[in-house]
């Protein structure tokens, strides 16, 4: 309840983003890891033959297994990584640090879409996106737009600049949206 309460301070929703962002984490962790466990296992099903086992009910009763063992590690980790988060504030970035120059308009409508797009996928919740992303937007099929471009475009576009000391990232939010 301490760790709910400590998530609750940053902001609304963000208990239930961190959850989901784990569990996602987690499951494709571990789902990777289960797709090679099966093969291994189709192997050595195989070898069951020779006991005069049916391999087709051997391999669905360890599959079934090996699937409940994933799961269980899933829902461990996810728990223990939940406990390990430690939110922490973002700060904007003032304007001025920006280089004077123009940015490509395409890269401007770019930067639009993106915000637009992770906010529509957020349930209407204005998100922010990793600054990389629209960096590595690809104008007219040339070279990716890089930092630099990004953040004059991000400027032009009306967008707030953000960043994470900690983690030395920075992300781009429509404007007014509250840390």
């Amino acid at each position: 309840e301490r760790k709910e309460a400590v998530m609750d301070q940053f902001g609304p929703g963000l208990r239930h983003a961190v959850r989901r962002q784990i569990l996602l984490m987690q499951i494709d962790k571990f789902w990777v890891r289960h797709l090679q466990n099966m093969e291994f296992l189709k192997d050595s099903v195989k070898l069951r033959t020779f006991g005069e086992r049916n391999p087709l009910v051997e391999y669905k009763l360890e599959g079934y297994k090996v699937f409940l063992g994933m799961m269980d590690r899933v829902r461990r980790n996810s728990l223990y990584n939940i406990f390990l988060f430690i939110p922490r504030p973002l700060t904007p970035r003032p304007a001025s640090s920006l280089p004077n120059a123009n940015p490509v308009p395409a890269a401007v409508e770019a930067a639009k879409q993106l915000v637009a797009e992770a906010s529509s996928t957020s349930g209407g919740i204005a998100a922010l996106v990793p600054l990389g992303e629209l960096a590595s937007f690809k104008v007219q099929g040339e070279e990716e737009l890089g930092r630099e471009q990004a953040l004059l475009a991000a400027e032009a576009a009306g967008l707030e600049l953000f960043e994470d000391t900690f983690a030395k990232a920075s992300f781009v939010a429509p404007k007014g949206w509250q840390p």
